[in-house]
Formats: structure tokens, sequence, C-alpha cells
């Protein structure tokens, strides 16, 4: 599939607000079941409406329809043949540019290959299959493989939510020296907020789903040794349960059969909750915990800092970036050792002016690096210069 030719109008794109199209079928108002992906897209949608600029999502469906999301033109496109649907986008989306609907449209890697590709067509990457078969031991997948690279090829600009992404996808596609833009992935710091007088004492809080690669087995068997040196530790784990491996239908159920009796009244398994509770339980967490195997940046640790409580985090791929310096904000654990995630979970618990501190600086962090006004700053700038491409 080459890139459609895209004949563009000169719009005076440096002199007036952008207008910027997300190619995104898991925006939260298409699927009531969405992940990261939609959140991400849904943020920045409306951060880029508020500050004066357009946003208009395209994804796939059940139906046709235009509709909005709080100012964010919706269209959705029913989903036809794989082959059918994938040419039916491109020429939705090649129209919208072209008659200056958009400047410039993105979308995640998982979608990509229905971009039309050429100027003004952006691939965001939030996470590749490229990406976890070089980091994490898993199955390749040509077709998926062959996708990406087409996709990313035919791009007019790639950006990634953090610099290690950015590496990595660099090195395990081949690309080279071509140019990847850095952007963070924004966090709402008016949502999640600091509320200290909610803090319960030795609470610990996970965020994310309930899979084998968030480190969620190793954290649980971390409250073994926890509980001997807090007894009044308790571990609340939030997100939704996914099928293991093996046949496993329930990990949360199997994680929880290997735990002792008193490990196991100690820790709780929430399941997903709305985001505005997600910000009120991290708010309320002495310590929030985050040991995934591997990330593209890690959302969750923003929303933590943000809540002005101390972090525990993985010190693989994106973690050290995002949290910052081991000690500052956060420790750094190996999230494969549950002694190592105890040890660190406890000189947390231990000290109360530690923790209070790395909140402090936590919360600082993410406003003056992470927050949406920031972000969006940012991403206007490259979708400018991006636009300015035709």
């Amino acid at each position: 599939m080459s890139p459609v030719a895209l004949v563009r109008p000169d719009h005076g794109y440096s002199h007036r607000p952008v207008s910027v199209g997300f190619l995104c079928s898991e925006y939260p108002t298409f699927q009531s079941a969405h992940g990261g992906i939609g959140s991400f897209v849904q943020t920045l949608a409306h951060a880029l409406v508020e500050g004066g600029h357009r946003a208009a999502v395209f994804g796939f469906g059940d139906r046709d329809e235009d509709s909005s999301d709080g100012g964010v033109r919706l269209h959705m496109i029913r989903r036809r043949g794989p082959w059918s649907s994938i040419r039916t986008m491109q020429r939705r989306l090649q129209g919208a540019l072209c008659s200056g609907e958009i400047d410039v449209v993105e979308s995640a890697e998982s979608e990509a290959h229905c971009l039309p590709g050429g100027p003004g067509t952006i691939v965001r990457l939030h996470g590749s299959h490229h990406f976890w078969c070089a980091t994490l031991s898993q199955p390749k997948r040509y077709g998926r493989l062959l996708l990406e690279q087409i996709a990313v090829r035919r791009a007019g600009g790639l950006c990634a939510v953090s610099q290690f992404a950015a590496t990595v996808t660099r090195q395990s596609m081949g690309l080279g020296s071509r140019p990847i833009e850095v952007l963070s992935n924004p966090v709402d710091t008016a949502t999640f907020l600091p509320r200290p007088e909610t803090v319960v004492k030795g609470s610990i809080l996970f965020v994310g789903s309930i899979t084998e690669k968030k480190g969620v087995r190793e954290l649980c068997a971390s409250m073994e040794h926890v509980t001997r040196r807090h007894p009044e530790a308790t571990l609340s784990l939030v997100g939704r349960d996914v099928p293991g491996v093996n046949g496993v239908s329930s990990l949360r159920d199997d994680i929880g059969r290997g735990l002792p009796d008193a490990v196991r009244a100690a820790t709780r398994f929430l399941g997903a909750r709305p985001r505005s509770e997600v910000g009120r339980l991290m708010a309320s967490a002495h310590v929030c915990v985050f040991p995934s195997y591997m990330e593209t940046q890690g959302i969750v640790i923003l929303e933590a800092l943000a809540c002005g409580r101390p972090v525990v985090a993985t010190s693989r791929g994106p973690g050290p970036e995002v949290l910052g310096p081991d000690g500052e904000c956060g420790l750094l654990v190996n999230p494969t050792d549950p002694v190592d995630i105890a040890e660190k979970l406890g000189r947390i618990l231990d000290d109360d002016d530690v923790a209070a501190r790395m909140g402090e600086r936590g919360r600082r962090r993410a406003v003056e690096l992470f927050s949406v006004p920031t972000c969006l700053n940012h991403n206007v700038t490259f979708y400018r210069r991006q636009s300015q491409h035709g």
C-alpha cells in the first residue's frame, strides 16, 4: 500500500489554531471497554478544544454515525470486511486532509495501517508488536509486524510516548536516523491531585490490568514479607482481570489460591473502577506500586505522582525516565523479585516524613513535566511542523 498523494491548500498553519484528527476505535464513547490509548486520545482531544483548537476522532464501530463529545467531533464508520474497512477509512481521512477539515491525523500503531500515509499523517508509538517482541518473550505475529512496518514507513511523522519507546522501536524496526519526537502522555493534574487528609496509613495501591506482565503475581507474593514488618499493611489492586497463561481463566483467582491465609486477607482485588474513583484511591494510598515487567511509559505512574503519593515503580524500560532519579519521588524495583518489592515498600512505610517529601516532589514533577497544559503545548508545536510538511 503506497502513500496516497495529498494535494493540500495553504491554510496559514502557523497563524491559526490546528485541527487534529485521531484514528482511535477505542475512544471511550465508541467502546465502553477501552484502554489507555482511548483515555489518552480523549484527554488530549478535550485539551485541544479547550485550548481553542479543533479535534476530531475517527473510528470503527457497528454503524455509520457522526456525534460529538465535549466539542470533539466524532465520526464512527461501520466496520466491514478487513480490506474494505481499511480502504474506506483511508479515503475518509484522505478527504479530511485534502479539504482542510483536519491539518494532521494520528494513530497508534495498532490501527496505523488505516492511515492514508504521506504528509500530515502521524504514527504515535504507544507500544507496537515490534516493541513488545523486542522487550518481552512472546510469539511473533508476522502479519501484524508487516502491517506495522508498512504504516510506520508511510507515515509523514513519528512520535513516541517515551524516549525508551522511541529507541526500542527505532532499533526493532530498523528506522535508522529517522526523527521520532518524544511526546509524553499527559496527566490531568486537576483530577489527579493530592488529598493528604484522606491518606490511610499502611495502604498500598496497584492500578493496572491484572496480568503477568504487570508484575501482579510478584507484588502479591511480596505482601508475605511486607506484613511481617508492617502487620497493618493492606494491598488493593484496581484493574480488570485478564485470563492467564496455560489455560488459567482468572489470574486473580490463580494468584489468590497461592497466597497464605493472612496475606489473602490483606489483599483486595477491586476490579475496574472509573477514573475519578481511581484518582481518589491513589490520593488516599500510603504508597502506590507498579512493578511492571515492561511499559512504553506508564501513565499510572504519572497519575500517582500527580496525587502526591510516593511511588514504587519498575526499574525496567522507561521506569527511571518517568519516575526520575531513584529516591527522589519514589523507589525503583526489580519487578521479578518479591523480596526487593517488599523491601522498597517497607522503606516508604517505615518513614512518614520520607513518604511526604517524595510525594511533594512527585506532585511538582507531574505538574512541571507531564501536566495537560505542558504536554498540549509540545503536541501543538509538533502538529504545526507536521502540517507544514504538506
